[in-house]
């Protein structure tokens, strides 16, 4: 798989890098042909192989709640958003509220690229959308720092 990197907030000098290439290894290792009913397959095959990795399994963001993200890693969270955009703006509110509540010191953020996304359907959350919203209007409020990875089913350049 192909994978392209946004540096958020500093977010590649708090992760630290091998946690990044851990992640990245992962999804350029995964061989889907990402379809509608592939990427469900995609999801739970990447959490299992981070899991190998030293991942948690799903984190709830309170003992008093359900709502949770995907993994977190010592103090770096990580949401993998592979689902309608409205979705995205939520995974966002979480990654904040662990960060403010100091139970991560920094984020990965992982979803599909524009082209990637149109495959699995409409209103995919997508990596192009993602970073103009999060950069144009939510710089203000959402303040973790983050490494963005957006992965497509192309073969790495």
């Amino acid at each position: 798989m192909k994978t392209i990197i946004y540096n958020y907030r500093s977010g590649q000098q708090v992760v630290p890098n091998e946690v990044t290439e851990s992640v990245l290894s992962v999804i350029r290792g995964l061989d889907y042909s990402l379809g509608k009913y592939d990427i469900k397959h995609f999801k739970d095959d990447l959490s299992d192989q981070l899991k190998m990795k030293g991942w948690s399994g799903k984190v709830n963001l309170s003992a008093k709640s359900s709502i949770s993200i995907t993994s977190i890693w010592k103090d770096i969270g990580l949401c993998t958003q592979t689902g309608n955009m409205a979705r995205m703006y939520a995974d966002l509110m979480k990654l904040q509220a662990l960060y403010m509540d100091q139970k991560i010191k920094a984020a990965i953020f992982v979803l599909p690229t524009k082209d990637c996304a149109n495959s699995f359907g409409g209103n995919v959350a997508n990596y192009s959308r993602f970073l103009n919203e999060l950069t144009n209007i939510f710089s203000k409020v959402i303040t973790v720092p983050m490494v963005v990875i957006g992965f497509d089913n192309e073969e790495e350049a």
